[in-house]
């Protein structure tokens, strides 16, 4: 079937968007338009796939799982269907919970069903990795008992990886900038500043997460010998290159930022480390810029 279907996980696209226009991943800092989300949503989707919408699901945490006011008039929308998983309160922090799983399980019923030619996933890396490859969604559209071999559907996976779209499809790899001129802290760092990090950070960082983010940005800001790395940097916001990401994680992870359930650090506080690390370069940037004082 020649159509699109768009799986949103609101909690990545809301806390992404509050992060980028408050400086903070918290959804309560901003007020959401949701009719003029799903309407860029649509025209997005289908402009990317060159199919019509069939549906938009709506992947969202609540408490006890029961529809909050923003679920009910989203309910309500032409082509939008609402999922909800369990918002939990742990340590002070909200966390989703099913939300996740319940995405999979939709696509994977999707591909099942042949019910669309493309879907487009709006969710943040952690998510992704689980997500069933077009080879595994071509196996799921058979039909095992058919005496002939059925064609296997279009099952062609696009996603928005936070600035830019790719494609995902048989023989194709996600169309990545080349971060590979980008030096690591670890590659700047000498082992006398390691031992001097290890001091500062277990007597000057007290391991909230935007100021974890901050305090790395800074460190691999002030190492670098070559200004245009920086500028090169900030070509990617708000995407934090791969490689410098998962270093920024591994040293996140030494405050106890890990959720106790699978040793990864919590979305929230993802969206909080790396928005202390484009604030800082951000700031540094702009002093880069600034004329000099007489």
């Amino acid at each position: 079937m020649d159509r699109c279907v768009v799986l949103v996980d609101a909690g990545y696209l809301l806390g992404a968007a509050a992060s980028l226009l408050a400086g903070e991943p918290s959804r309560s800092r901003i007020t959401v338009d949701h009719a003029a989300v799903v309407a860029g949503l649509r025209e997005r989707a289908e402009l990317e796939t060159g199919q019509p919408l069939l549906r938009i699901y709506w992947f969202d945490g609540a408490p006890d799982r029961v529809p909050q006011p923003e679920h009910r008039r989203l309910r309500v929308m032409p082509r939008v269907t609402v999922r909800l998983g369990a918002l939990t309160r742990t340590d002070g922090r909200w966390a989703q919970k099913g939300v996740d799983a319940a995405m999979h399980a939709e696509l994977s019923e999707l591909a099942r069903n042949r019910a669309c030619s493309d879907v487009v996933l709006v969710t943040g890396d952690g998510a992704a990795k689980g997500v069933p490859t077009p080879k595994d969604l071509a196996g799921l559209g058979r039909v095992q008992q058919a005496p002939v071999p059925h064609p296997v559907p279009n099952a062609t996976l696009r996603w928005s990886s936070d600035k830019t779209w790719s494609e995902r499809g048989p023989g194709n790899g996600p169309d990545v900038p080349d971060t590979s001129g980008l030096p690591t802290l670890a590659q700047l760092t000498s082992a006398e500043q390691r031992w001097a990090d290890r001091e500062a950070d277990i007597t000057a960082v007290s391991g909230d997460p935007f100021e974890v983010g901050q305090v790395f940005a800074r460190r691999w800001i002030a190492r670098l010998t070559d200004a245009a790395h920086l500028q090169a940097l900030s070509t990617h916001y708000p995407r934090v290159p791969h490689r410098i990401d998962g270093e920024l994680l591994r040293y996140a992870a030494r405050f106890g930022l890990l959720a106790h359930k699978d040793d990864q650090i919590d979305e929230h506080d993802r969206y909080a480390i790396r928005a202390g690390f484009w604030r800082e370069v951000d700031a540094r940037t702009v002093a880069e810029h600034a004329p000099a004082g007489d």
